[in-house]
C-alpha cells in the first residue's frame, strides 16, 4: 500500500510541475509578444493577450477534471471496500451458523444410546461432518481472501488470526473424521468416546464445560472477535466520505445490530 501511495503521490507532483509549466509558457508567450509587438491595437497584441488567459482556464479546467476523476476513484475504493467487509462479515458467519446448526442437528437426532453409552448414528454423522467440512472450506477461502486484501482492513493479521483459529478447530475434527470413518465401515452406530474431537464439538457449556471449553468455545469467541474487527472498519468506512471527512452517519450500526463484548468478557451463545 505505501508503494501505491508514493506513486500517487509522485503523480500529483507531476500533474502539477506539467500545469505550472503550461501557465508559465502562456505568460512567457505573452510577455514575449507584447515586447515584440510595435502597436497594443494590432490583431498580434490582442491575440497575445488572450494567451495567457487561455492556459489559465485549460489549468482550471485540468485542475477541476483531476479533483472529480479522484473523488470518483476514491468513491469506487470505498465501495469496493465495503462490499469486501460485508461479504466476509457475511461468509464467515453463515460458516458460523452451519457448524452450530450442524451440532444440534447431531446432538438431536445423530446420538443414541446404545448399552448404556452414547453413539453416533453414521449416517447422521456423515451427514453432519459434510456440512461442518463445507463450513470449514469457506472459511480456508476467507483466509486467503483476507490475506491478499490487507489494506481494506485496519488490522488484517489479527482478522486472519481469528479466522485460522476457527479453521484450526473445525480441521481438528475433519482429521479425526478422515482418520476414524474408513475404519467404521457399514457400521450403523460407532461410540461417541471414540471420537474426541468431535465430541468436544458437541460439548454444550451447561453439561460440560470442560468439553466444550476446548471444544465450540474457540468457534464461538473467534467469531466474536472477527466480528468486532470487521464492524470497526465497517463503521469506519460508512462514517466518511471518499475523501475522508466526517460525515452524520445514517444508521446506528453499519454493520449490524449484534452485541460487542470482548473476548474475555463475551459469554458464548453456542448451546
Amino acid at each position: 500500500m505505501g508503494d501505491l501511495v508514493h506513486g500517487r503521490t509522485d503523480y500529483r507532483r507531476r500533474l502539477f510541475v506539467g500545469l505550472l509549466a503550461l501557465f508559465v509558457a502562456s505568460l512567457v508567450v505573452f510577455v514575449v509578444a507584447v515586447l515584440l509587438s510595435p502597436s497594443k491595437d494590432t490583431l498580434a497584441f490582442e491575440g497575445a493577450k488572450m494567451i495567457p488567459q487561455v492556459g489559465l482556464v485549460a489549468v482550471a479546467g485540468a485542475i477541476i477534471s483531476y479533483l472529480a476523476f479522484e473523488y470518483q476513484q476514491a468513491h469506487l475504493r470505498s465501495e469496493a471496500r465495503l462490499t469486501l467487509l460485508r461479504g466476509v462479515l457475511s461468509t464467515a458467519t453463515q460458516a458460523y451458523l452451519d457448524v452450530k446448526r450442524a451440532r444440534r442437528s447431531m446432538r438431536a437426532t445423530g446420538v443414541v444410546i446404545v448399552d448404556g453409552s452414547r453413539h453416533v448414528d453414521v449416517g447422521q454423522y456423515d451427514d453432519r461432518m459434510g456440512e461442518i467440512i463445507d463450513a470449514e472450506l469457506k472459511i480456508e477461502q476467507l483466509i486467503e481472501e483476507v490475506s491478499s486484501s490487507g489494506e481494506s482492513f485496519s488490522d488484517v493479521d489479527v482478522c486472519v488470526h481469528h479466522l485460522r483459529d476457527m479453521e484450526r478447530t473445525l480441521h481438528a475434527v475433519i482429521a479425526e473424521y478422515e482418520n476414524v470413518r474408513p475404519k467404521m465401515g457399514s457400521a450403523k452406530t460407532h461410540p461417541l468416546e471414540g471420537l474426541p474431537s468431535f465430541r468436544r464439538l458437541l460439548a454444550r457449556p451447561r453439561d460440560d464445560p470442560g468439553e466444550y471449553g476446548t471444544g465450540f468455545r474457540p468457534v464461538t469467541v473467534a467469531m466474536t472477535s472477527l466480528r468486532q474487527c470487521v464492524r470497526a472498519d465497517l463503521r469506519e468506512s460508512t462514517g466518511r466520505t471518499p475523501t475522508g471527512g466526517p460525515v452524520r452517519p445514517t444508521e446506528p450500526d453499519a454493520g449490524g445490530r449484534f452485541p460487542r463484548p470482548l473476548p474475555s468478557q463475551a459469554t458464548p451463545g453456542a448451546r
